[in-house]
Order: C-alpha cells, then structure tokens, then sequence
C-alpha cells in the first residue's frame, strides 16, 4: 500500500484501486457507524469495508475535490456555494439516531438533526455519480444553524495571502498569456484553463491552487466570491 495523503492526525493509504485504509490516532467504530447510517438514508459517503480500532478500510472515491475544481476554474463560485448548501440541507433533513452525541468540546449542539461540523471544499469530493461527503470525525446532533456557520467560518477564515502563489503583480505588468487571469479582481465567471485532477483526492488535503504561477488577486477574488456566494445562495 502507498500513501496517499496525510493530515495532522491521520493519514490515508491506497490499498487497492477502489479501497483505501485510513489510519488514525483514536477509535474510528463512532465516524464508521454514522458513516453507515447515512449510506442507509441515501446520503453520499464511502462505503465502510471494515473498522478496526483507529484503522478504517473503506471505498476508495476517484476525482478532483470541490476546493481543487473551485481553484482550477471547473467550478465557479456561486456553483460551489450551491454544491455545499445543497449537501448541508440533505444532511440536516435525516434525524440523527439516538446514539450520535448531542454535543461536542463540551459545547450542547441544541437539536436532534445530524451535523458534519467540518463541510468545506476539501471534504467534498465530486466523483462521477455526484459530489461526496468525506471525514466525519467532528459530526454530532444540533442544530443545523451551527453547522451552516462552521462551514461559512471555515470559508472565512482562509486567507488567500498563505496560498503558495505568485505575489501581486507589479503596476506595470507584461501582457499575461491567455491562459492566466486578469491581475485585477476577477468575476465569478473567470475560467482559467483547468488543470488535471488528482486521480483520488480522498483524505486530508490542503486548499492550494493546482498552477504556482496563479497571481494572488485572482485567487484572492474567488474566494472572496465564494464566501458572498455561499450568504446569497442560502437566501
């Protein structure tokens, strides 16, 4: 097995062309047994294979993240917001099961509907049967409220000036070839040319634009439009 991708506290390794194991430091029997129910329910999660303690064998998901396709220009952003909004109301339509915990870091979550609590662009994975909901660690009961406001603050909080991305260019910039966006504030329909997808994007990631040579206002920009976006679409 190879590794795939590795995060602070876990770390995912490719097992075969449709398994991978998940290896964490703590008990994954709770995430696997949610993980379970929503597929029971219909809602878009890997299939759980096999749960031994802090190791979860599960379907291995093909295809870009949300985030990679918002950064490449596949998605825009208004489209994106729509694609996270719409799984947040899919999620908080099912009841949660008695057994799922109604708060979490001490903190009563106040309601009985199912939370992820980390639903950003780098948990969603846009396969070929649709987008996909991926690490469950943080879900709990509450209100759906909390969880619309994590995602957003999530949003908020990335600033696109740690993006390893080429500093704002200079008052008198060269003409950028046409495959570059403008160096000023783009629209939300700014659609530079995309770049290949990872084959599995499935695990920890990190929010980073595919090309090194995109100018930080652009980037800055979609994601400005994407927090706007994702107030807007919820109206």
């Amino acid at each position: 097995m190879h590794l795939l991708s590795a995060g602070r506290a876990s770390k995912v390794y490719a097992l075969s062309d449709n398994r991978v194991l998940r290896r964490c430091s703590w008990d994954l029997e709770p995430e696997a047994r949610l993980m379970a129910h929503l597929r029971e329910q219909g809602y878009p999660v890997p299939e759980v294979f096999r749960i031994d303690g802090a190791d979860m064998t599960m379907e291995r998901l093909h295809g870009p993240t949300l985030a990679e396709n918002l950064l490449t220009g596949r998605v825009a952003p208004r489209g994106a917001a729509a694609i996270m909004l719409d799984l947040l109301e899919r999620l908080h339509r099912l009841p949660a099961p008695d057994w799922l915990p109604g708060e979490t870091r001490g903190l009563d979550m106040n309601g009985r509907t199912i939370l992820h609590l980390d639903l950003h662009p780098e948990n969603i994975i846009e396969t070929p049967a649709g987008p996909a909901v991926i690490d469950w660690t943080n879900a709990a009961a509450g209100d759906p409220a909390v969880d619309r406001a994590v995602s957003w603050t999530i949003i908020a909080e990335l600033d696109p000036a740690t993006l390893p991305i080429d500093p704002a260019p200079s008052a008198t910039p060269s003409p950028a070839p046409s495959h570059r966006r403008p160096s000023t504030l783009p629209s939300a329909s700014a659609t530079p040319t995309p770049a290949s997808p990872r084959p599995n994007a499935q695990g920890p990631a990190r929010w980073r634009p595919a090309s090194p040579r995109r100018s930080r206002a652009g980037e800055a920009g979609r994601h400005v439009t994407l927090r706007a976006c994702f107030v807007m679409e919820r109206k």
